[in-house]
């Protein structure tokens, strides 16, 4: 990871935690992290990861745990 990707990440979650709790929005952003590193090495088709964000972005309801926004569709 650079320090440009690092600074980002935090700038994120300093963001989220405006309206989510601290360690809710650190587990959902390495739930995050790590979906991308299995997208990475071939775990999880190329580009699903970015697609199922384009989707999000464009309708947020379909998005997996829309009712909160950081479970990533946890319970």
């Amino acid at each position: 990871m650079t320090r440009d990707i690092a600074d980002r990440l935090a700038r994120l979650a300093r963001a989220l935690e405006g309206d989510y709790d601290p360690e809710t929005v650190a587990h959902f952003l390495m739930r995050c992290l790590f979906t991308m590193f299995a997208e990475d090495v071939g775990l999880l088709p190329a580009g699903s990861f970015t697609q199922l964000l384009a989707d999000a972005r464009r309708n947020v309801a379909h998005f997996p745990g829309s009712s909160s926004a950081t479970s990533c569709g946890a319970p």
